[in-house]
């Protein structure tokens, strides 16, 4: 019999007050289900619900409301579906998630994204799923709540620092519990069992990544997801008909979490080669190829023929910048791969990095355009990735390549900063999508005005509330730590990061 624990959420220095899930081990019998772990007992009290209650009236104020009314009454049908009733605050929370950053910097839009598919066709008929939804969505709210009293007020809120965190927990502990339950089903799983397990993954993974200190739970997700992978045989050959393969929904799920797997290996994390030790023997660049282009036409999949003739032609201009992602995730693990051998070919990673920029030439050249006359989310699609190029383009100079090209360097440098401001300059907030890039491209920096601009983005980000814990302790480390002092000067964290 096998006994494991549910890893918590934590936070910087903070550890969530909440209730023990359980007083003992949870003894788990099916081989999908070695993952999951219960909780450890919190030492803290948890917080009455008159406190709550209190909290949430004096705070309810603090966000404009920005969803329309409309959509909030359209939910209300969907409460049927649900195998447990939503409170006044969870609809809050609901009706907030289309407004996450997880919304904004992953895939399309909303109205067509597949986030949406999640959240109104699988989440209504998924506990777990909806308890994910709310997890994420009530986290970054009230975060943001609590930003903005205090910079409001000038100091943090009476309410205490641990206390908004209270909600997201309360509904990612229930997630963790259900979700054995989808695990241990030994029958074959039918394609919406296999796309609400790849959503619930996915989601758990984006609330470790956003709310947690460090990897160690994000980590155990993404082992967790190899190995049902592996248990339920999953070649990624042939089609879903043939039985060897994923729904194609569950097939872009899970291209979204390798690239946040492959966003954490260069963070200063020690990572292991979870797809390997898995049990996995296909090589991971080859199923990140497999799973982008069978993944391509998702979105007509999921909607059917309710999808838009001028949302595939959208698809279709943004295919070449996100194959160029594609290309740079497949790269940094062909520089860890040489890594973790101890066999780096600097001249052979310089080589291959060169025949990706000769092969999207044309996309960083129109990075660099004011004049390009495209579309936004085409143009805005172009700077992320160009973004994430350069990034790599530095990390290459700075860490590996033995003889250094400073003009080479400086222009990639140049490049990349550049993009940063044009993006700055239409959303701060945007700066998310390009995280990875900042972290390692700080390493790189030795202008002190660059090194400046980034300092004072993140400070920016941070006031809004919109919390990438992993990834700001991994930035701040790169920055010489004055970011975490700032922040911490005002108080928006509790501890300096580590």
């Amino acid at each position: 019999m096998l006994r494991t624990r549910i890893p918590s959420s934590r936070r910087p220095n903070v550890r969530p007050s909440c209730a023990p899930v359980s007083d003992g081990l949870l003894n788990v019998s099916h081989p999908q289900s070695e993952w999951l772990e219960v909780a450890r007992k919190s030492r803290g009290k948890r917080t009455s619900a008159k406190a709550s209650r209190e909290s949430q009236a004096k705070f309810s104020t603090l966000l404009p409301r920005i969803e329309d009314p409309a959509h909030i009454v359209a939910l209300d049908p969907l409460t049927l579906f649900y195998p447990f009733s939503l409170s006044a605050q969870d609809r809050e929370y609901l009706a907030f998630f289309p407004h996450t950053s997880l919304v904004q910097w992953f895939g399309k839009p909303w109205k067509w994204a597949s986030l949406n598919y999640l959240h109104s066709k699988i989440a209504p008929h998924s506990v777990v799923v909806m308890r994910m939804v709310l997890a994420i969505a009530a986290a970054e709210l009230e975060s943001i709540r609590y930003a903005q009293q205090t910079q409001s007020s000038g100091e943090p809120p009476r309410q205490r620092d641990h206390e908004r965190w209270v909600a997201g927990t309360h509904h990612y502990r229930i997630a963790l519990r259900g979700f054995q339950s989808l695990l241990v089903k030994s029958r074959p799983l039918s394609e919406q069992e296999f796309d609400e397990i790849l959503a619930a993954f996915l989601l758990m993974a984006i609330y470790e990544l956003h709310f947690s200190a460090d990897t160690a739970g994000l980590q155990v997700h993404i082992s967790g997801i190899y190995t049902f992978l592996r248990v339920r045989g999953v070649t990624f050959q042939g089609t879903w008909q043939q039985g060897s393969n994923l729904p194609v929904l569950s097939q872009q799920l899970l291209l979204f979490i390798m690239y946040i797997h492959i966003s954490i290996i260069h963070q200063g994390q020690a990572v292991p080669s979870l797809w390997e030790r898995a049990g996995h023997e296909s090589q991971l660049p080859s199923i990140l190829d497999k799973l982008f282009y069978a993944s391509r036409n998702v979105h007509l999949s999921i909607w059917q023929s309710g999808y838009p003739t001028q949302e595939l032609v959208d698809d279709f201009s943004v295919f070449r910048p996100l194959e160029l992602f594609n290309e740079c995730n497949k790269f940094k693990l062909l520089i860890r791969d040489q890594q973790l051998q101890s066999a780096v070919d600097a001249d052979k990673l310089a080589m291959e990095l060169a025949d990706i920029g000769n092969r999207f030439q044309d996309l960083i050249a129109l990075s660099q355009r004011c004049d390009s006359g495209l579309c936004k989310r085409e143009l805005q699609t172009i700077y992320y990735v160009v973004a994430e190029f350069h990034a790599i383009e530095l990390m290459l100079h700075q860490t590996i390549c033995t003889a250094k090209n400073e003009s080479c360097h400086r222009r990639s440098l140049d490049a990349f900063m550049r993009i940063l401001k044009k993006i700055s300059a239409d959303d701060d907030s945007k700066l998310g999508r390009v995280f990875w890039a900042m972290i390692v491209t700080a390493e790189s920096i030795s202008d002190e005005d660059h090194r400046q601009w980034i300092q004072d983005a993140l400070q920016r980000i941070r006031n809004m509330g919109v919390y990438k814990s992993v990834t700001l302790c991994a930035m701040d480390k790169s920055c010489g730590g004055s970011v975490s002092s700032n922040l911490h000067n005002n108080q928006y964290i509790v501890g300096s990061p580590h």
